[in-house]
């Protein structure tokens, strides 16, 4: 049974934030979580998750959660549809391994003689 919950929390930097969220994310059950600013900064917390043990972890790290509201998550149905709707990408066209062209090296010696005799 998927819940949405939401919490008020303080957060006074972007510091606090990624501490509130590690905390919710640290709990198994937990599909999605997200802050929303407004009046007040809202956590908003999607998945089977005890709503109490959310609230206890927030406040025992962060010092102040609030418990705001619980309900069902009624975006799940269409979050599953539109999963199962999406068209996988084509691959990229193929493209032929380039052809390696061998360079060979044409000495002349004909011209050329050695004044050393050892050789």
């Amino acid at each position: 049974m998927t819940k949405k919950i939401v919490i008020g929390i303080s957060l006074c930097n972007d510091k606090c934030r990624s501490k509130a969220l590690k905390v919710v994310v640290s709990i198994p059950g937990v599909q999605s979580a997200e802050i929303v600013s407004g009046d007040r900064e809202l956590m908003v917390v999607v998945g089977d998750v005890d709503s109490v043990e959310l609230t206890r972890r927030l406040r025992k790290k962060m010092g102040h959660a609030e418990l705001m509201s619980v309900s069902e998550a009624a975006t799940a149905n269409t979050q599953r549809a539109a999963a199962a709707a999406v068209v996988p990408a084509a691959p990229p066209p193929y493209h032929g391994i380039p052809q390696c062209y061998h360079h060979y090296e044409i000495r002349e010696t004909a011209g050329y003689d050695s004044p050393c005799s050892i050789l």
